[in-house]
């Protein structure tokens, strides 16, 4: 029996059936059409609903392939996994149940690609797994969602617009919140409950994480940084900023270290800031984080927290999840500015190095984290398939590291996720 292309496993859940939607929207171009796809969970008839809620004029669904496997059934999943050449984990909380997935799909010699954004499942799936994904030849990368794609390819892009040699770069994120959710309340839901559950999980192993990360890669890959560090707390573009809690910048940082490790090319250093108004990160958010994490390593409070997401976040996260009009009134930006040299200058005796004499400016851009997730998920999925020759030949590979020489940044740029070189003096947050 020929393999499927592509099999979205998990696609009852929230993210999982916005993939579907936009597998179906991405497989009507042409260019995709010839690609065969098929879903795979728990229960048909859950699965069959998805495609019927999905149905419209324009597409035969009648003939989609559905398979029934789940994580705790080795042997389905192992039968899932053999019926394609990618596979698309939608099933979280990956630190829970991501690794009989992977397990599978290295089994079955069969592509894996994930949404997660949980940093200890990315580097225990690294130290379990890479080895053995090398060894079979296939290629694992996790984190092709909303989580790192912006930012970790909106890098790679700078790379390869810079035409020089980049040292270092500045990342600064923005959220643009239509006025009416900015205060909390009935109908204002930014967040579904599997990304809150996740989130508890990884707050949970946040010291467990910081521990593997300091044992698996001792050694810094960086050069030396040649501007001062930018304090927590600082001011750009007349807004107050403060480092960016997501999983991006130690994404970056797995990517950078893998094509130095691999390929040899320098390491380049990039930080990553994040704004929002004074009252909300100084009274709300800062507060309210620092004592969930240290609350998050009592289970029965990890209980309370997964059980009532609406108390509490104040309603922005449920288990119903954001609405079509919510997530389209939520837009998204990714400021990098990088600085480097238009040659690389040589150290003198005394090792002082030449100012940058090099700036160039790149934005990311977007409309509705949960449809950048899909589109994202979808497209490196389509960019393993199409991009091999381009790609590791297998591991567990970081995302910015995986498409490094691909087409994947130009695929997302067709499909709503805004690639573009900028004038830095014209960027208003």
């Amino acid at each position: 029996m020929s393999r499927l292309d592509l099999l979205v496993f998990g696609a009852t859940g929230f993210s999982g059936k916005i993939v579907v939607e936009n597998i179906i929207r991405i497989c009507r171009d042409p260019q995709y059409s010839d690609l065969t796809w098929g879903l795979a969970g728990r229960s048909l008839e859950k699965l069959q609903a998805v495609l019927q809620e999905l149905k419209d004029a324009d597409t035969d669904l009648s003939s989609i392939p559905l398979l029934e496997a789940d994580v705790s059934d080795p042997g389905s999943l192992l039968a899932a996994a053999g019926r394609t050449r990618v596979l698309l984990n939608c099933t979280g909380p990956y630190t829970l149940l991501g690794a009989p997935v992977v397990r599978a799909c290295i089994a079955a010699r069969t592509h894996y690609v994930d949404i997660t954004a949980e940093l200890h499942f990315m580097l225990q799936t690294y130290r379990s797994f890479d080895s053995a994904a090398r060894e079979a030849g296939v290629l694992v990368v996790p984190a092709c969602g909303f989580g790192s794609v912006p930012a970790a390819l909106g890098l790679l892009h700078l790379e390869h617009e810079f035409q020089g040699t980049l040292h270092s770069a500045h990342c600064y994120t923005a959220l643009d919140i239509a006025k009416r959710l900015l205060l909390p309340g009935p109908g204002k839901t930014l967040v579904h409950y599997g990304t809150w559950a996740s989130l508890v999980h990884e707050l949970k192993n946040y010291r467990e994480y910081s521990r593997l990360k300091r044992e698996t890669f001792p050694e810094d890959v960086y050069e030396p940084a040649l501007e001062p560090k930018r304090s927590f707390f600082h001011k750009h573009k007349g807004k107050c900023w403060f480092p960016y809690p997501g999983p991006d910048q130690d994404v970056i940082e797995m990517s950078q270290r893998h094509l130095h490790e691999h390929r040899k090319k320098p390491a380049v250093r990039c930080s990553i800031y994040t704004t929002m108004p004074a009252f909300y990160h100084l009274l709300l958010l800062i507060p309210a984080f620092m004592f969930y994490y240290h609350m998050s390593f009592l289970a029965c409070f990890r209980y309370l927290l997964m059980k009532y997401p609406r108390l509490f976040t104040l309603g922005y996260m449920s288990h119903k999840g954001p609405s079509k009009r919510n997530r389209n009134d939520t837009k998204f930006s990714f400021v990098f500015t990088g600085k480097g040299w238009t040659e690389k200058p040589k150290a003198d005796e005394n090792k002082k190095v030449e100012p940058f004499n090099k700036t160039v400016c790149v934005k990311v851009s977007g409309v509705d984290a949960y449809a950048t997730t899909a589109v994202a998920m979808v497209l490196s999925a389509i960019t393993v398939l199409k991009d091999q020759d381009k790609m590791p030949k297998g591991g567990v590979v970081p995302l910015g590291a995986a498409f490094f020489d691909t087409s994947l940044v130009e695929r997302l740029n067709h499909y709503g996720l805004k690639f573009e070189v900028v004038d830095e003096e014209s960027i208003k947050f």
